[in-house]
């Protein structure tokens, strides 16, 4: 099952490759492992990608930032069990922020924390 969603990632990543940096989240099962990862693989920079998480196992969740194609990183996550579950990160970017938003929610900090400003880009409702 490992080697089919990996080889979906490589396919994939075939098509984003060719962009100049992609980031992709993947579960760090042993940190020691990060020593070893290097730019013959693409990789530009790592950094963990949920460090405030109160969930032990998204605290093993790192961003890494592939530079070129992404097929060599996939295939070297499919060879070790350090790493798992690669998933590639679409950037995404806002097409509409609320005009309201400081108005009204100024005083409530709590918003800020789970996002809400950007929830109105996805529902104005």
């Amino acid at each position: 099952m490992k080697s089919i969603i990996t080889a979906a990632l490589i396919t994939l990543s075939a098509a984003f490759g060719f962009s100049q940096s992609t980031k992709v989240w993947v579960t760090v099962n042993d940190t020691s492992i990060l020593k070893q990862l290097n730019y013959s693989l693409g990789v530009t920079g790592a950094k963990q990608a949920l460090p405030a998480s109160r969930n032990n196992v998204l605290r093993k969740v790192f961003e890494f930032e592939i530079e070129g194609n992404t097929a060599p990183f996939l295939r070297f996550i499919e060879t070790t069990a350090a790493l798992t579950n690669p998933e590639i990160i679409e950037d995404f970017e806002l097409m509409m922020s609320p005009n309201d938003y400081n108005l009204t929610f100024a005083q409530d900090y709590a918003l800020d924390l789970i996002g809400a400003q950007e929830a109105w880009n996805i529902t104005q409702g």
